[in-house]
């Protein structure tokens, strides 16, 4: 049995602290002047004054390696990790909107001309955000020799997953469970899987990868805010092989991946439709 409770810091980057300003004019709504949209100079900067973000993680897990199945070994973890003064950037409008509601910490980043109009704003990476993941990782793997094939044959299994509980992003103004939105990389189930046989100079695998369904964005409802909210399952073959030759100081080795030439999920809010995070997108 063994368990971790770490108090662990991530120091700003480089970016986060001394990104150069580029400016851009953007349109925002004004809430000073009836909600007016207005072409206004924002500046994007980093953030000296930015604090390193803090987090708690607890995890807790087991290892078995049962008399009974010889060569067997497992492994299951669950993990939760949770972050406090998380370094986000928050919108435009969110940035105005919350000035306007009377917050002094993001007022000094909106700027208003003589007659209390919005003229500007500078927008910085800031220690605002919380986030909280948990999940369980499972690992299994079995080596088991074959001697009816002769020589030193071994077969080898390796089983790899992990099964994801809470991904969950948030701001005083908005918050996000990205469990399960197959459009960026936190599905709710990845798992892998593999076979080696070897015996002698000969080396032969296979390996299969599994994806669960998700959806494109949690917060939308089907038929409402999107005709089809779904990302399908997906899974991939891949095949392996190699030979030693005499001298043992060269080896020939060749490896296929998507045997079965599976399409990519359609992802529709991707760029060109397809997500290559989780997807083979090659073929």
């Amino acid at each position: 049995v063994r368990g971790t409770r770490s108090r662990d810091i991530r120091a700003p980057n480089l970016g986060d602290l001394y990104q150069t300003g580029a400016t851009q004019r953007q349109n925002v709504r004004d809430p000073w002047n009836r909600g007016v949209t207005r072409n206004i100079l924002r500046v994007s900067t980093g953030n000296l004054e930015l604090r390193p973000e803090v987090s708690d993680t607890y995890s807790l897990g087991v290892v078995f390696s049962p008399d009974a199945v010889p060569g067997l070994q497992a492994a299951l973890d669950y993990y939760h990790v949770e972050i406090a003064d998380a370094i986000s950037t928050l919108s435009n409008q969110q940035m105005v909107d919350r000035c306007h509601e009377g917050d002094p910490e993001l007022c000094r980043f909106v700027t208003r001309d003589g007659s209390g109009a919005l003229s500007g704003l500078t927008l910085t990476p800031i220690n605002i955000a919380q986030a909280t993941m948990r999940g369980v990782d499972l690992d299994l793997g079995w080596q088991r020799p074959l001697p009816s094939l002769g020589g030193d044959a071994t077969l080898m299994l390796r089983g790899l997953a992990t099964r994801v509980f809470e991904y969950r992003s948030e701001n005083p103004y908005s918050a996000d469970d990205a469990v399960g939105e197959n459009s960026g990389s936190i599905p709710k189930l990845r798992a892998h899987a593999s076979a080696m046989l070897d015996r002698g100079p000969l080396r032969l695998g296979a390996n299969a990868r599994f994806v669960s369904a998700g959806k494109l964005d949690n917060g939308w409802d089907e038929g409402v805010h999107i005709d089809d909210n779904s990302v399908g399952s997906a899974w991939y073959l891949g095949l392996q092989g190699s030979w030693k030759l005499a001298d043992g100081r060269w080896e020939l080795y060749g490896k296929v991946d998507n045997v079965l030439d599976r399409d990519p999920a359609r992802v529709a809010s991707n760029t060109n439709g397809f997500n290559p995070t989780l997807y083979d997108v090659i073929g």
